[in-house]
C-alpha cells in the first residue's frame, strides 16, 4: 500500500536519524490535492527508476533531501550513490524554489521544479528548469 522515501545522505547514522517520507500506490487514497500530486510524481518517479533497473540494470535510487534547519527539495535522483538530479514539485508556483536553489548550487546537480498548472511549457531561471509536470513525465518514457 505505502513506499519510503529516505533522505539522501553517504552518512549511514544521519540516514538513520531522519525520518523518511511515506507515499502510497494508490494515490486515490491521498485527500489533499497539493499532496496527492507529490505523491504522483513519487510514484511516477519510483517506476521509472525500478524500469531503468530492470531493462539496463542500473542503480538507481530516489530520495529525497532534507537540512537540520527545515530546507527540503521534493525529490533527487540517485544514480551510483551519486547525486543526479533534484526535483521540486508545486501545484502553480512558477517561482523558484529558494531550497531547490541552495541545494542545486551546494550539489553542483540540474535542477528541476515541476509545475501542474503552468502557462508556458518550460522556463528556465538562473539554471533552474521550470517544467510543466506533464512533459517532463514524457520526457521519462523515452
Amino acid at each position: 500500500m505505502i513506499f519510503v522515501i529516505r533522505t539522501y545522505t553517504k552518512k549511514i547514522n544521519r540516514a538513520i536519524l531522519k525520518e523518511p517520507k511515506i507515499y502510497f500506490y494508490d494515490v486515490g487514497l491521498v485527500i489533499d490535492e497539493g499532496a496527492r500530486l507529490e505523491n504522483f510524481v513519487a510514484l511516477s518517479l519510483l517506476k521509472h527508476m525500478k524500469y531503468l533497473y530492470d531493462t539496463r540494470g542500473e542503480n538507481r535510487t530516489l530520495a529525497y533531501l532534507r537540512t537540520k534547519d527545515s530546507r527540503e527539495v521534493d525529490f533527487a535522483l540517485v544514480h551510483d550513490d551519486a547525486l543526479e538530479e533534484i526535483i521540486e514539485v508545486k501545484t502553480s508556483d512558477t517561482q523558484p524554489s529558494q531550497s531547490l536553489r541552495y541545494f542545486g548550487e551546494k550539489q553542483k546537480v540540474p535542477m528541476i521544479q515541476l509545475v501542474k498548472n503552468m502557462p508556458h511549457r518550460e522556463l528556465l531561471s538562473n539554471d533552474i528548469r521550470i517544467v510543466r509536470i506533464k512533459e517532463y513525465l514524457e520526457e521519462l518514457a523515452m
